[in-house]
């Protein structure tokens, strides 16, 4: 029940106010208005609790019952579960995109965090709790880039500070970053940036 409106928005309220109860909002005859309202404010209730929704109390607050106390015709009933639904259904979306934001977060911190060693996608899902599938499908979405070429990415600017140090061996900093062939490193740099890593060496003001 909570996954079906997780994945809903405004324009599938009716479908799936429908998955929940047997009703059709368009015909059918309510003989008791307000008990089918209260008892689809008492889902809503039960779901945003479960959920963590920090304005839970919402759909069952003191407005609401005196709202439902005015609901003596069908078609005001069919209105204020159209209006709740689309709110609720709001409400998990907003919290839904605070958790993949929260989710990508992470996952940036922990590659930046372990360039040198590395993560595997599969343990940065295990870390927010997602499908290896999913949080690729996630990432790409949020950030524009896969997970794998953000993590060459952060490599290839961790190499750019570390090439800096004219003390470091290129491929001292090959290592540094996470690879273990010179060669393979090299080649990756140059598709970054369009150079090696001594071409931007010596193209870069202030390294010699």
């Amino acid at each position: 029940m909570a996954e079906a409106l997780r994945s809903a928005d405004s324009s599938m309220v009716e479908e799936t106010l429908r998955r929940i109860f047997p009703i059709n909002l368009g015909s059918i005859q309510m003989e008791n208005p307000r008990g089918l309202v209260l008892r689809l404010l008492l889902t809503f209730d039960q779901i945003a609790r479960e959920l963590g929704l920090a304005d839970a109390d919402q759909f069952l607050s003191e407005r609401q019952f005196s709202l439902i106390a005015t609901l003596s015709r069908q078609a005001q009933a069919q209105a204020f579960l159209l209006s709740e639904g689309r709110r609720f259904c709001e409400a998990v979306r907003q919290r839904s995109l605070g958790s993949s934001r929260q989710a990508v977060e992470k996952v940036r911190h922990l590659v930046r965090q372990r360039c040198k060693e590395g993560i595997s996608i599969k343990e940065l899902a295990g870390e927010v709790f997602l499908t290896s599938t999913y949080l690729c499908m996630l990432f790409k979405q949020e950030t524009g880039e896969t997970i794998k070429d953000y993590q060459t990415r952060i490599r290839i600017e961790r190499a750019k500070e570390l090439l800096a140090d004219l003390k470091l061996k290129t491929y001292e900093v090959c290592f540094e970053v996470g690879y273990s062939d010179p060669g393979y490193f090299a080649q990756t740099f140059k598709r970054f940036t369009g150079m090696s890593p001594t071409e931007y060496r010596d193209r870069k003001p202030g390294l010699r």
